[in-house]
């Protein structure tokens, strides 16, 4: 489906391209056809996450006809939903009904129902640097793992290609650019022992997008605060990490140029 809807979006830039040769004349129309091939690859530069998606398919995209790209308009229109009104409002339910449902699966199976302030504090172990590792840690992992599937499954019915759930990036602060990072390839990099190429990555739990996870439309993060009656905040970077003084919501906004929005249960949604 994917590499489908990827390979359409091309056939329409070609078709715009070819017709507008068209129109200025034959005498343009082999600059029309250079202009049309190096347009393509430029687009790949801009938008790699398209050709990536397109690979196995033919090099060059076949000749479209007008009935086709008619065609293919009319069903990219409703393939990916603009994120407003009425669809907003249903996603949004969406994310505070799994972080609502995934926070009382959890207490219930811990404590038969919400952890108290003590519950939360108790340590449970220790990390690699030897810090304590608190009950309320453990319980936000647990938490954030059933959300997220629950979200993963009911946003690919309810708007399919428009969404990346964890999808990590890289920002420079310096040069205020940002670009993608692939699970595969940060997996490599811990592989290869190469885990602080990963220093400054950032992995927002949902992006709302319209094809291009660069292009964000909107930004959420899930928060499970424990107990439940303290905020949700969003984390601090310590003084060693590169986004610091900067906090995480404040490093989502500059990275993908948006006000992220943090989503917990009993607070809901949370600017």
């Amino acid at each position: 489906m994917r590499t489908r809807y990827a390979v359409e979006r091309w056939y329409l830039v070609l078709v715009g391209l070819f017709l507008g040769a068209c129109a200025s004349g034959s005498g343009s129309a082999r600059g029309g056809y250079a202009q049309s091939f190096d347009s393509a690859t430029s687009g790949c530069r801009q938008t790699p996450a398209y050709c990536q998606a397109a690979v196995g398919e033919e090099t060059v995209v076949p000749v479209v006809t007008r009935a086709h790209a008619a065609s293919v308009g009319a069903s990219l229109a409703g393939a990916v939903k603009l994120f407003e009104g009425d669809h907003q409002k249903d996603v949004e339910k969406l994310l505070k009904d799994c972080v609502e449902q995934a926070s009382a699966e959890v207490n219930l199976r811990w404590f038969g129902g919400p952890p108290t302030a003590a519950q939360c504090a108790e340590q449970v172990g220790v990390d690699a640097r030897g810090n304590p590792i608190r009950r309320a840690m453990t319980l936000g992992t647990e938490k954030h793992r059933i959300a997220l599937r629950c979200i993963q499954e009911r946003l690919s019915e309810l708007r399919p290609d428009g969404f990346s759930v964890e999808q990590r990036y890289r920002f420079d602060r310096k040069s205020n650019q940002t670009s993608l990072l692939s699970e595969e390839e940060a997996q490599a990099l811990l592989r290869q022992g190469r885990g602080d190429q990963l220093r400054g990555t950032v992995r927002p739990d949902l992006v709302i997008h319209g094809g291009d996870p660069l292009k964000a439309q909107a930004v959420y993060d899930l928060k499970f605060p424990c107990p439940g009656s303290n905020e949700a905040k969003w984390n601090d970077y310590p003084q060693e990490h590169p986004h610091f003084p900067l906090n995480q919501g404040e490093v989502y906004k500059r990275a993908l140029r948006v006000m992220p929005v943090r989503v917990a249960p009993g607070w809901g949604l949370v600017p």
